[in-house]
């Protein structure tokens, strides 16, 4: 745990500077007083977006586990996406979320290779949505006149899509490669004890994920029309909170913005991303939204997103962790 609250007080001094910096005046009782002021209804809204992401988010995994041959509640499915969003929160880069969905996944009863495989899938479920999103959103500023103040961005941009949908689909249809080069990997001198272990991992890993690329193309469509529902429900937050602050911006500017700016953030290397996260988003829109009105939105919008997880993270995983029961219900659907 105290690695935990080592991430969180990074994390918040990040948070803190990197607001300050942007925005000097972010703490300030304006910044109070536009809390205090917001409309409950659109708050209320923003609130059943998290627990649309989530309750969609939970329902890959139950889908993901069906595939498979395995029983796996919804509930369960939210506890994995709890346990894996804290997980990137607490990594460099947001890079833990893999290892902690998996681990719970296993925790759960399910066998290595399918939680692997099911890790990967949702891996790129995610990175398809991006795939395609980024250069829609890229379009929509375009559109709207708003610059990027990055040289040649849209070069960048095509590039990142055309990477990740070929990664993908890799991934997805001809994983024998990657797990071709990870045996290759696993005979170098400091993973050589290893070997056969690695080996026999990326076999199952290959024949779990065989299942999932055998899928009929509806299956794979509504699985990734299930990813997007779900990212659009964690953008669509920021947007609620802003309506309830009663700003008047372009929804779709701002839905634009968050997707662009969170594509990157994978590769700062600061827990969940933090410091870029509040200064990119404070930056973006600071022309457009009064200073202590920005300011209380991108709190608002941190704690839901963010420093959340540090405490529903640990209380979800310490409930799986010590229920001894858990693994035992978990039945294939063979059986």
């Amino acid at each position: 745990m105290r690695k935990v609250w080592q991430a969180l007080g990074i994390s918040l001094a990040l948070g803190i500077i990197s607001l300050i910096l942007v925005l000097p005046d972010s703490f300030s009782q304006a910044t109070l007083a536009a809390i205090k002021s917001m409309r409950v209804g659109y708050l209320g809204i923003a609130v059943l977006l998290i627990l649309g992401w989530w309750l969609l988010a939970g329902y890959r995994f139950r889908m993901l586990a069906g595939y498979a041959g395995y029983a796996f509640s919804l509930w369960r499915g939210v506890q994995t996406h709890i346990v894996g969003v804290f997980s990137s929160a607490v990594t460099p880069a947001g890079g833990g979320n893999s290892f902690g969905v998996a681990w719970i996944l296993t925790r759960f009863g399910l066998p290595l290779d399918t939680a692997a495989a099911m890790t990967v899938l949702i891996l790129v479920g995610d990175t398809v949505f991006f795939a395609w999103a980024i250069p829609l959103s890229f379009g929509f500023l375009l559109f709207y006149g708003i610059d990027l103040p990055i040289k040649h961005i849209g070069l960048l941009i095509m590039a990142l899509s055309i990477g990740s949908l070929t990664v993908s689909f890799l991934i997805i249809f001809r994983l024998r490669y990657a797990t071709a080069l990870l045996k290759r990997l696993a005979g170098l001198n400091f993973l050589s004890r290893f070997k056969d272990r690695i080996a026999k991992f990326a076999d199952e890993l290959q024949v779990a994920s065989e299942s999932y690329a055998s899928m009929p193309w509806t299956h794979h469509l509504g699985f990734h029309a299930l990813s997007a529902l779900s990212r659009l429900c964690y953008f669509g937050f920021l947007n609620c909170v802003l309506l309830a602050l009663n700003v008047s911006i372009i929804q779709v500017v701002v839905l634009a913005v968050q997707i662009i700016i969170h594509a990157f953030a994978f590769a700062i290397p600061t827990p969940g991303a933090s410091g870029y996260q509040e200064a990119a988003l404070t930056f973006a829109l600071k022309g457009d939204i009064q200073q202590s009105t920005l300011s209380a939105a991108v709190i608002i919008w941190r704690f839901a997103h963010y420093y959340l997880y540090f405490f529903l993270g640990p209380l979800v995983g310490g409930l799986t962790l010590f229920n001894k029961s858990q693994k035992d219900t978990l039945t294939s659907k063979a059986e």
